[in-house]
């Protein structure tokens, strides 16, 4: 049996759109692997803020300046470089 030691690609593209609601959507262009991408993690000011399967997630952090990157990870624990950083003020 082979080990999966291959991290997923770095996702691209991060953006951000800032609603009048101070909801922070996020949107990234996916990663690929070669077993397959298990999800993403979106990072806020370097803290983990959420875990999601797709290529976008919201967050509503109030207001102020904040710092978002994303990274992906197989099934088998590899991660990849991050997307980002992303300075969004909401």
């Amino acid at each position: 049996m082979t080990v999966d030691t291959q991290a997923p690609t770095t996702p691209t593209n991060l953006r951000a759109t800032v609603s009048k609601g101070r909801t922070v959507s996020l949107t990234w262009t996916a990663s690929t692997d070669n077993v397959g991408v298990a999800g993403y993690r979106v990072y806020r000011g370097g803290v983990l803020d959420t875990t999601v399967s797709s290529t976008s997630a919201t967050d509503r952090p109030g207001r102020g300046t904040f710092t978002y990157t994303v990274v992906a990870y197989d099934a088998n624990g590899n991660v990849s470089g991050s997307a980002g950083p992303l300075t969004v003020n909401v």
